[in-house]
């Protein structure tokens, strides 16, 4: 049998002789499809729950039923249909599984009803000559992150660069992201350049030229994700200190892939320091430091979950021999990192044993 990709979603059926299960359509339940256990002697799994706007529809027909047509030319062209009306084309994937592809990404937010003929690939009794099943197609969101706050050079600290993270719940075009984020420093539009990563649906915004003026001024970010398909507006400022300031200005708990204290300091650091009993987290010892640019880097000896406090004492020597003489502390918080299996009711599988077991997961 082909094995099906998790990112597809498939909800593997087995027969069920003295009940009808309901299948779930995506992020509610409301008028769920019924589902008639004799059509597990034809169907083995099919695209359900909620699916990315650039999926294909999967249906995969059982071994038995796959051995018994696949010498035959069965035209595909009237298989599928869809609700509302999807343009695409159907055709075999391997020698179980019928798919169909849209010609354009599906609508976003849109639940869809499937229609395969099954009387077309074999004979079936009337109430078996359509299987029709329900998909949901993800909504848009997004979550911004600002990584780091670094001098573009270290001989001069006066000039900043932001880079951040965004991530989306679902596909988009990167052309689409300038209309997404906007940035502002002293009342002034900041450009921000993007970048592909390695990671799906992750992307990375850099502002360069952030000047540091006399006195400290917000970097305000703003955005908008209707350019791609989501309703979402809000924003985050983020102070950046004045010319003369020497102090940490921005902290954060990074958690993967190991968990540090990060600490932006507004100008770079001697790096040959000790920073030992200058820079401190409650309830924790024999922490380790790493220097970067105006950044340091708190390793705990152990996972810490929860809030904390960072303590950063006077005495910690800049690159240009500026001294810190101010006390500072800063809470930040701590996750309790676990398996990322989240349960929820978006998709349930069908475990593959005799008892029939609804599952419902997400990985």
């Amino acid at each position: 049998m082909t094995t099906l990709s998790n990112s597809l979603r498939l909800t593997m059926v087995i027969i069920v002789a003295i009940v009808s299960l309901l299948i779930p359509t995506g992020c509610n339940h409301n008028s769920p499809v019924a589902f008639n256990p004799e059509f597990a002697k034809y169907i083995a799994g099919y695209t359900s729950g909620q699916v990315s706007i650039a999926s294909t529809i999967k249906i995969q027909l059982t071994e038995a039923l796959a051995a018994q047509i696949q010498s035959m030319q069965i035209p595909l062209e009237k298989l599928v249909q869809t609700s509302p009306a999807i343009s695409g084309q159907t055709h075999w994937n391997g020698n179980n599984t019928i798919e169909f592809v849209p010609n354009e990404w599906l609508d976003r937010g849109q639940k869809y009803t499937v229609d395969l003929h099954l009387n077309e690939l074999v004979e079936v009794k009337k109430e078996l000559e359509t299987f029709s099943f329900e998909f949901r197609t993800k909504p848009q969101f997004i979550d911004v992150h600002i990584d780091q706050i670094v001098p573009v050079q270290t001989q001069t600290p006066q000039t900043l660069r932001l880079a951040g993270t965004l991530r989306t719940n679902d596909v988009c075009a990167i052309t689409s992201l300038p209309s997404v984020i906007d940035a502002s420093f002293g009342g002034q539009d900041i450009a921000i350049r993007w970048e592909n990563t390695n990671e799906a649906n992750t992307y990375r915004f850099i502002a360069d030229s952030i000047h540091r003026q006399e006195n400290s001024e917000n970097i305000v970010l703003r955005w908008n994700t209707q350019a791609i398909g989501g309703n979402d507006e809000m924003k985050i400022e983020q102070r950046i200190p004045g010319k003369s300031e020497f102090n940490v200005f921005m902290v954060q708990a990074i958690q993967l892939p190991n968990q540090y204290a990060q600490l932006l300091f507004s100008s770079p650091l001697n790096p040959s320091q000790d920073l030992k009993g200058l820079i401190d987290i409650s309830e924790c010892q024999n922490e380790k430091f790493i220097i970067e640019n105006n950044e340091v880097r708190v390793y705990p000896s152990s996972p810490l979950t929860g809030q904390k406090t960072i303590f950063i004492h006077p005495g910690i020597k800049g690159l240009n021999g500026d001294v810190s003489k101010e006390e500072q502390s800063f809470v930040v918080t701590f996750e309790d990192l676990k398996p990322n299996l989240k349960i929820g009711a978006s998709n349930r599988v069908i475990l593959p044993s005799t008892d029939g077991l609804v599952f419902p997961f997400e990985a």
